[in-house]
């Protein structure tokens, strides 16, 4: 999902199901009229959620390899910046994934790979690259949903979710509220 703020008015666009590998891959496939945007009107900031399959599904296969390649997580970095730079944002803000849970039914779709505590660690891997690539940028930031909306051992506590993947209303309000709360940080 990308969602572009405005000085009073949310644009939210979702793009989904997709993976931030895909991005990093073949670059944002946006909708013709999204394309449009950036001609009509002007974004402060541009705030980009994705990653949650790519933990999901991937990240947490047992002795994985070929997925945790820093390399791919570059190349999403990047495209956001060439995004963010076709929108003329002035920020631009990465929601973590939400933290990996059991909770809820496992989709055939996007399944959940490996164990528990791989996907944690899966969760981890991702977030941690996203933090220290973003930093090295001259505006940018990362909101690590983790401990906002995980317990302890790092899965999603079971108050902030109903499905296990989708932040409930009152893990959205912590979302929320931990975006304003970052309104004009500069780095």
């Amino acid at each position: 999902m990308v969602t572009a703020t405005p000085n009073h008015e949310d644009i939210c666009i979702w793009l989904g199901p997709r993976l931030a590998f895909s991005v990093a891959r073949d670059g944002w496939r946006l909708p013709s009229v999204v394309r449009l945007i950036p001609r009509i009107r002007r974004f402060n900031k541009l705030i980009i959620v994705l990653g949650e399959i790519d933990c999901r599904v991937y990240l947490g296969r047992p002795n994985d390899t070929d997925y945790r390649q820093e390399s791919w997580v570059r190349e999403f970095v990047d495209a956001a910046y060439s995004l963010a730079g076709r929108f003329h944002v002035k920020e631009l803000v990465f929601l973590s994934p939400v933290p990996p849970s059991d909770i809820g039914r496992n989709r055939k779709e996007f399944p959940r790979t490996g164990s528990l505590n791989a996907r944690v660690q899966g969760t981890k891997w991702f977030t941690d690259r996203l933090i220290s690539l973003v930093s090295t940028r001259p505006f940018g930031d990362v909101i690590d949903l983790r401990p906002l909306l995980g317990t302890d051992d790092g899965a999603f506590d079971p108050k902030f979710t109903t499905d296990g993947v989708h932040a409930n209303v009152q893990g959205s309000l912590l979302i929320s509220e931990a975006i304003r709360g970052r309104e004009g940080v500069a780095k």
